[in-house]
């Protein structure tokens, strides 16, 4: 039986003591939850995740140190959870800038389109994924419609 990887390594570098405080609270794990604790609505608001999902949160490894916040996956990590995190940072202490990342999507074995990965691009606004299946597909159906064209006006050249 194959298994399926989704393998991420990206740093935040933190400023100062309220960011890092700020994370440290936004990353405390949520055991028996009650959806009414404070605490539960203040995390499930501001990462934009159901409360009673924040039992998988968070579905990632990372260390919090003086330098800033390492977010990784050994095995598989939520990337959904990484970009709401940052996400909210951002709107919370760098209104204006940016943060980005990548992550890869692997295979213990060599099965058929079970390897790949994206990126996303995040602001305190607005998220933007990319994704490295979805841009073959792009040009794959791109070079298709091309191909269409030529074989309808009697073309012969494939490049």
């Amino acid at each position: 039986m194959a298994n399926n990887y989704v393998q991420f390594s990206t740093m935040l570098e933190t400023r100062n003591d309220t960011e890092r405080t700020w994370l440290q609270l936004m990353l405390q794990r949520l055991n028996e939850l009650d959806p009414e604790d404070p605490h539960v609505k203040l995390v499930s608001k501001t990462l934009h995740i159901p409360a009673d999902e924040l039992d998988y949160y968070p579905s990632f490894s990372y260390k919090l140190e003086e330098a800033g916040l390492w977010m990784y996956s050994e095995e598989s990590g939520n990337v959904d959870q990484v970009t709401e995190l940052m996400r909210a940072f951002l709107a919370k202490f760098r209104p204006n800038e940016c943060f980005s990342f990548t992550w890869a999507c692997t295979c213990s074995e060599p099965r058929l389109d079970e390897f790949g990965g994206g990126g996303v691009f995040i602001t305190a606004k607005k998220l933007h994924y990319n994704d490295a299946g979805y841009a073959n597909q792009k040009k794959e159906a791109q070079w298709r419609k091309r191909q269409e064209r030529r074989s309808a006006s009697g073309a012969t050249n494939t490049r």
